[in-house]
């Protein structure tokens, strides 16, 4: 899965240039790290490993999103 940061000078792959570079693999694309999440976790086993790669803005972004999630659910 595949998204950009929310940074305002962020790179936005398209669609196209994804299957361009990773030819023949499965890509998706959200429009945010948010959305990404909410595809892949559902689909994650107990014993899968989730890798976020990218920027220190993709990450942050992301620790953020699991942080809140995981804070909401245990209330």
């Amino acid at each position: 899965v595949f998204t950009k940061a929310r940074h305002p000078r962020a790179y936005d792959m398209g669609q196209q240039e994804m299957e361009q570079y990773f030819h023949g693999k499965s890509c998706r694309r959200t429009n945010n790290i948010e959305e990404a999440l909410k595809k892949k976790l559902p689909s994650l086993a107990s014993e899968d490993v989730l890798l976020i790669a990218g920027s220190i803005f993709i990450v942050a972004e992301a620790r953020r999103c699991l942080l809140n999630s995981y804070l909401y659910e245990s209330i």
